[in-house]
């Protein structure tokens, strides 16, 4: 390789290093901005109309079918049993 070649690619390696640098910081303050999403005490249990609110369509179309003591709750348990009997193979392509 000659020196040409050399000086390029040192050149593009370079310019390319800067650019990411310059990108880092910004997307670091992006995330520290946004709030902490660890949960101490997670939701056990939620109403057909709590779910409504929160957006949760999964549980909102299919509460009767989760909720197998029809108390009106879906609880962490009946959410999770639904899940795994209701689970679909998707074949890799």
């Amino acid at each position: 390789m000659n020196a040409k070649h050399l000086i390029t690619i040192s050149a593009l390696f370079f310019s390319h290093l800067a650019l990411a640098q310059s990108v880092v910081p910004a997307s670091i303050q992006k995330n520290a901005s946004m709030p902490n999403l660890q949960v101490s005490n997670p939701v056990q249990s939620i109403t057909k109309a709590e779910a409504k609110h929160a957006g949760i369509t999964l549980i909102v179309e299919n509460f009767d079918k989760i909720d197998a003591n029809r108390d009106g709750i879906v609880t962490r348990a009946e959410l999770r049993s639904y899940l795994l009997a209701n689970r679909r193979h998707v074949p890799m392509t």
